[in-house]
């Protein structure tokens, strides 16, 4: 059960997740790297999440080919979002009429100060883009839930935990939610990935299994490894 089950043809309706497939095909990114990249990420949630899940619960979060977006990360993660989602300003829509508190898009990294490089890294889309700052150094949690009930926002960066914190306190909602970007192939000055490292992986898991992965099984949310 530990292996990532992957059914390469399902029959859904004409979502967002047929759309990013069909561009999966344009983009550069071999898809050897995708495929070991989410049997990587299975592996490293189940071991986490064994022991707090039944078997069935863990069978039915079984990721799938298409849960799955694709994109080139050769150029930052703007290049990376445009590439697998296309159009930006089709996709990221009116800011008028999103929801307080509520992105399209979530991006999970290890750390604040990651947090604040990707936030950087995504100025050229600030433009059209609202973004949210969601990490605990120097910010409240209180502060940031009274900010999500003004503010509205496309795009969320945070780390695993105060986003899992966040939604829980329904601050950060997840009704319009339709990508989820993990910060994968990132490596801290010890050359670990998120997956190296326990304190953060534990955190991931949780969030995975209470709040994202339930929405990728209801064909609502695709996630992306960046």
């Amino acid at each position: 059960p530990a292996n990532c089950k992957m059914k390469r043809k399902r029959q859904k309706t004409k979502t967002n997740a047929e759309n990013t497939k069909k561009r999966a095909k344009e983009t550069d990114e071999p898809s050897a790297d995708l495929e070991i990249h989410r049997n990587d990420l299975w592996r490293a949630f189940y071991q986490h999440a064994k022991e707090r899940l039944a078997p069935f619960e863990l069978d039915e979060m079984s990721l799938e080919d298409d849960d799955f977006i694709r994109g080139n990360a050769a150029d930052g993660i703007v290049t990376y979002l445009k590439s697998a989602l296309g159009n930006w300003s089709s996709v990221c829509g009116k800011l008028e009429s999103a929801e307080t508190g509520s992105p399209f898009l979530l991006v999970a990294c290890a750390s604040a100060q990651r947090a604040v490089n990707l936030i950087r890294e995504l100025a050229p889309l600030q433009g059209q883009t609202k973004i949210a700052k969601l990490f605990a150094k120097h910010f409240k949690i209180e502060a940031q839930v009274s900010y999500l009930a003004e503010h509205k926002c496309h795009i969320a960066v945070g780390t695993p935990h105060r986003l899992f914190q966040l939604i829980q306190k329904d601050g950060l909602k997840t009704s319009r939610l339709k990508y989820f970007i993990l910060d994968w192939n990132w490596q801290d000055q010890k050359q670990r990935t998120i997956e190296k490292i326990p304190e953060l992986m534990r955190d991931l898991t949780d969030l995975l299994s209470s709040h994202i992965l339930p929405l990728v099984k209801r064909n609502q949310v695709q996630i992306g490894l960046y």
